[in-house]
């Protein structure tokens, strides 16, 4: 078996999207069009005589690195490919000038990673409900084109990267809440995965999680180290339904977790 890992430089849709878990639920043509092309985004694929039995994307934030959606086709798996498939990304990331490798880990995955020097770093709850009577609070507004900056700044205080060229594809239906002195101190991107909730305090974090879940499932991803947030879902009739690590290998860099009240995707706080 000899197997070539290229970097993609055009869509391979209908090649790759079967090597993805249906459960997964990535949308391969939305990713592509969003990302594929843009310096921070890389698309890798696994080449066996020419057949696609592996993929792995990596996004660049600054000195953070995210690989995610590595897959391999069940029949080729055990064989190396998502070892090198994931070396493959790492390389690619520390070439941009990453230092910090960040991925969330499934049962199948963790042992590839943990090999190659990931550590667990934390977890996150995956909670969910029936759907209840929620409304969007008052308080939480839509977002002007002014605010975009300002979401892109809280975000970078939180998550401690540079998300700003990624996030601008995602500003679309974007939310806000507000201080007492008018300046932005929460946000929520509805366009990004499942909905990416920053904020600077509880009450704003609680708030825009109540927006979120008036207009989309009653569904939520939160760190655990933010208790309060994971308390406050409980308390809205939520059960945990799934628990996942964060790993991590490389320099470690500062993220504030108990800001983070809803992970957009799998391959970002």
């Amino acid at each position: 078996m000899t197997i070539r890992i290229e970097v993609l430089h055009k869509p391979r849709i209908d090649d790759v999207q079967p090597i993805l878990p249906e459960n997964w639920q990535v949308r391969l043509d939305k990713l592509f069009s969003l990302h594929l092309g843009h310096p921070w985004f890389n698309a890798l694929i696994a080449l066996d005589g020419g057949v696609p039995v592996g993929y792995a994307n990596t996004l660049c934030f600054g000195k953070s690195g995210w690989l995610g959606n590595i897959a391999v086709l069940e029949e080729w798996r055990e064989r190396g490919i998502g070892t090198a498939l994931t070396k493959r990304s790492m390389d690619l990331l520390a070439r941009q000038g990453c230092e910090q490798f960040c991925l969330f880990a499934t049962p199948m995955g963790q042992p590839v990673y943990e090999s190659l020097g990931f550590r667990v770093d934390g977890y996150y709850s995956f909670l969910s409900a029936e759907k209840g009577d929620f409304h969007v609070p008052p308080g939480v507004e839509k977002a002007g084109k002014g605010d975009h900056a300002l979401i892109t700044e809280m975000d970078a205080a939180i998550t401690g990267e540079d998300r700003h060229n990624f996030l601008s594809a995602y500003m679309n239906g974007a939310c806000i809440t507000r201080d007492a002195q008018g300046k932005p101190n929460g946000y929520y991107l509805p366009a990004l995965g499942t909905g990416a909730i920053g904020a600077l305090d509880n009450r704003a974090g609680e708030a825009l999680l109540e927006a979120m879940w008036a207009e989309k499932e009653a569904f939520a991803i939160i760190p655990e180290d933010n208790q309060k947030a994971v308390n406050f879902a409980v308390g809205r009739g939520f059960k945990e339904v799934l628990k996942s690590p964060l790993m991590k290998a490389g320099e470690k860099r500062e993220r504030r977790m108990t800001m983070i009240f809803n992970r957009g995707t799998g391959y970002s706080g």
